[in-house]
């Protein structure tokens, strides 16, 4: 069984393409909106994986190979799923998708969450691509009033 760490659109066109090659897929997703976006078939495990339920799972569907299609900044599943592969002694795969600098040229690099609020102040409109986990940090954010 190949298990694929999805919660993004990637991850749901890595998993559907397996399936639809006639292999068995297992896909992941911490939502239930993330679970309605995926083609009927799929079986589809939802809600949050930590160390001992990836590791139950696994076991329970007989998986063998773990692709890791989560977004970008999600580093605690990214870091347990090479952790629990590692113990379990099953293959790891990171799906990476291109850089956004390779695509557009104005954007602004900030270390950490408290840099870009502090950055964010001095703009009216601001696309945030961090995922949910992190986003009520940004609700009180006083962006410049828009004209």
């Amino acid at each position: 069984m190949i298990m694929v760490l999805a919660g993004t659109k990637d991850g749901r066109i890595i998993a559907e393409s397996l399936y639809e090659k006639g292999l068995p897929v297992l896909a992941t997703t911490v939502t239930e909106y993330g679970r309605r976006l995926f083609k009927p078939g799929i079986d589809i495990r939802t809600g949050p994986l930590d160390k001992d339920t990836l590791r139950r799972v696994i076991a329970e569907n007989n998986v063998d190979t773990v692709i890791d299609a989560t977004h970008p900044f999600a580093r605690d599943i990214s870091e347990t799923a090479i952790k629990v592969c590692g113990e379990c002694k099953i293959e790891y795969l990171r799906y990476e998708r291109k850089k956004a600098k390779e695509f557009y040229t104005d954007i602004i690099h900030v270390k950490d969450f408290d840099q870009t609020i502090t950055v964010l102040e001095k703009y009216q409109h601001i696309f945030l691509t961090i995922g949910s986990k992190n986003l009520d940090r940004f609700a009180a954010v006083n962006c410049l009033p828009c004209v």
